[in-house]
C-alpha cells in the first residue's frame, strides 16, 4: 500500500511538471493579451497570477506594476502555491539567463491613489504563497501602520553635546546597571509596542509586513529589493509560517538569497524583517541598510523562538531606540556565519546585536544566538548605553574566531556540525542566487532548530532588568522577564 502511494504521488508530481507553463507579462504592450508569448502577454500582472497554476512560472518584464489600478488598500499581489515569478526582462528573451533584473528594473509598487503621499499605499505589496518564489524584482512603497498613525514618527533625538559611545557596556562581569525597568522605550520620544499573545499574532497581519508578508506561509525571494516601506512591525517583511501557539519543531522556512532590504520602517519591532512565533528564515548574501525602528529592531527582529541562519550578511547604517541591527528576545537563538554587522546606531542598547527578554519561568531558555567567523563593531549608543552587544539574564553569545567590541569570550571548540556552515559560506560566493537554491536550500533547513551544545550556563548577568512580554507558549505567566 505504502509503495502505490508513493508511485501515486511520483506520477502526480510528473503531471504537475508536464502541466507546467510560461505565462508572460509586460507593462507597455497594447491591450491585453492572454499571456502565451511576449507578443500576446498580460499587461496585468494580476491578470497572470489569476491564470497560474501550481509549477508555472510567470516571466515580467521591466516596468512598474501595482496590486490595483483603483484606492483599495487591501489589495495585494497575492500568490499562489508553487508558482515562479521572475523579473528583469526586456520583453524578448528565450531564457532565464538572457534576464538582467539590475539594469531591467521590474517595480512591485504600493503606491497606489495618491501618488505624492504614503498613508494610502498597499498595505502588503506581495502576500505569498507555500513554495512561491520572487526572483528579479524591486518591492516597494507598502504602507501597514493601520490605526497605529498616518505617518512615520520621529525618534526622539540626542543632542550635539552628548558622547557616542562604542563598545558593549553589558557584558558578563560588568559593575553598571542598564537602568532600564519600566521607563525603557519610553524615553527620546521613543514608540515601544506591548507585546500580544500568540492567539494574537496567529489572527492577523494587517498591520505587518509592508512589503513581503509571509504569514502561516513561506516562500523564497532571490535577487530582490525590498525598499521604502512602512509598518507596524516588519516593515519590509514580516515572516510567521506557524499555524499553532505552541511553537512546536518548525521547518516551513522563508528563504532569503541575495535579497537587499533598505530604507524600510516599523513603529514596533523590525524595521527591515521582523520573524515571529518559531519562524525560522534562511537569509544568505543578504543586506540590511538604512532601516528604522521607532522601538526594537532596526533592521532584524526575532520573537517567540525564532532563529534564523544567516550566512554572508551585512548589516550597517540601521537606526532604532534599541537593536538597531538585531534583536534577539523570547529564546531566539539565530546562527550568524561570515556576516558583518557595523556602524549601527541605537538612541539605548544594543546597536550591534542585542539579547533581550525571555519567560523567566524556563530556565537554560535565554537567547543565545551563534556567531561564526563574524564581525561586529564600531556601533553607536547615542546615550552611553551598550552600543555593540547587550546581554539580560542568561543571554549569551557563542562566539567562534569572530571580533566582537568590547566581547572577549571565545568558544574553545566549535561543534563539528558548524564546519559545514563555514564551507558552505565559502562555496556560495561564485554561485547564482538560483543556484545556492538548488544546492544548499535544503541542507542547510537541517540546522534549524538542532540544539547548539556549546551552550552552557553563564549565570545571571548585571544589567538584568524587566522589558515587554515575551513567552514561548500561552497563556503567559505572570512571571517574566
Amino acid at each position: 500500500m505504502k509503495k502505490f502511494q508513493l508511485f501515486f504521488l511520483f506520477l502526480l508530481c510528473i503531471s504537475v511538471n508536464l502541466n507546467a507553463k510560461r505565462i508572460y507579462v509586460r507593462s507597455n504592450i497594447e491591450g491585453n493579451g492572454n499571456g502565451t508569448s511576449w507578443e500576446s502577454a498580460f499587461s496585468n500582472l494580476q491578470d497572470a497570477i489569476k491564470k497560474s497554476k501550481p509549477g508555472d512560472e510567470i516571466w515580467v518584464a521591466k516596468g512598474t506594476y501595482y496590486p490595483t489600478d483603483g484606492t483599495d488598500k487591501s489589495i495585494s499581489f497575492k500568490l499562489k502555491e508553487k508558482i515562479s515569478l521572475f523579473g528583469g526582462f526586456t520583453g524578448t528573451e528565450t531564457s532565464l539567463s538572457q534576464r538582467d533584473w539590475i539594469k531591467n528594473l521590474t517595480i512591485l509598487s504600493g503606491n497606489i491613489g495618491d501618488k505624492s503621499i504614503n498613508t494610502d499605499n498597499s498595505m502588503h505589496v506581495v502576500v505569498t504563497a507555500n513554495g512561491a518564489v520572487i526572483d528579479g524584482f524591486i518591492v516597494e512603497d507598502g504602507y501597514a501602520m493601520g490605526t497605529r498613525g498616518n505617518m512615520k514618527p520621529k525618534m526622539g533625538r540626542s543632542s550635539s553635546s552628548q558622547q557616542v559611545r562604542n563598545g558593549v557596556g553589558a557584558q558578563r562581569g560588568s559593575q553598571r546597571g542598564l537602568q532600564r525597568g519600566s521607563q525603557r522605550g519610553a524615553q527620546n520620544g521613543a514608540q515601544p509596542q506591548t507585546h500580544t499573545t500568540p492567539q494574537n499574532i496567529l489572527r492577523s497581519a494587517d498591520n505587518a509586513g509592508a512589503g513581503i508578508l509571509n504569514f502561516k506561509t513561506y516562500a523564497t525571494i532571490r535577487n530582490t529589493t525590498i525598499r521604502n516601506c512602512y509598518a507596524s512591525k516588519g516593515g519590509g517583511v514580516y515572516n510567521m509560517t506557524n499555524t499553532s501557539s505552541k511553537l512546536e519543531k518548525n521547518t516551513s522556512s522563508p528563504i532569503f538569497i541575495s535579497v537587499k532590504i533598505e530604507g524600510n520602517y516599523a513603529q514596533g519591532r523590525g524595521g527591515g524583517m521582523q520573524n515571529d512565533m518559531g519562524t525560522n528564515p534562511i537569509l544568505i548574501n543578504c543586506e540590511f541598510t538604512n532601516n528604522e525602528c521607532s522601538a526594537k529592531g532596526g533592521a532584524l527582529y526575532n520573537d517567540f523562538g525564532c532563529s534564523p541562519i544567516l550566512i554572508n550578511c551585512f548589516f550597517e547604517k540601521n537606526t532604532a531606540h534599541d537593536a538597531a541591527a538585531i534583536g534577539n528576545d523570547g529564546s531566539s537563538c539565530p546562527i550568524i556565519v561570515n556576516s558583518k554587522i557595523i556602524n549601527n546606531t541605537v538612541e539605548s542598547e544594543g546597536a550591534g546585536l542585542y539579547q533581550g527578554s525571555y519567560n523567566a519561568n524556563m530556565r537554560g531558555k535565554g537567547n543565545n544566538p551563534l556567531v561564526i567567523n563574524s564581525v561586529i563593531k564600531d556601533n553607536k549608543s547615542k546615550t552611553n548605553g551598550s552600543a555593540n552587544i547587550t546581554l539580560w539574564g542568561e543571554d549569551w553569545i557563542y562566539a567562534w574566531k569572530s571580533e566582537i567590541e568590547g566581547f572577549n569570550h571565545s568558544l574553545d571548540t566549535l561543534e563539528e556540525k558548524y564546519n559545514e556552515l563555514i564551507e558552505i559560506s565559502n562555496k556560495i560566493k561564485s554561485l547564482s542566487a538560483e543556484q545556492i537554491d538548488k544546492l544548499y536550500s535544503d541542507k542547510l533547513k537541517t540546522f534549524i532548530n538542532s540544539p547548539n551544545s556549546s551552550k552552557k550556563n553563564h549565570g545571571t548577568h548585571v544589567g538584568f532588568g524587566t522589558d515587554n512580554v515575551l513567552t514561548k507558549t500561552a497563556p503567559i505567566p505572570n512571571n517574566i522577564i
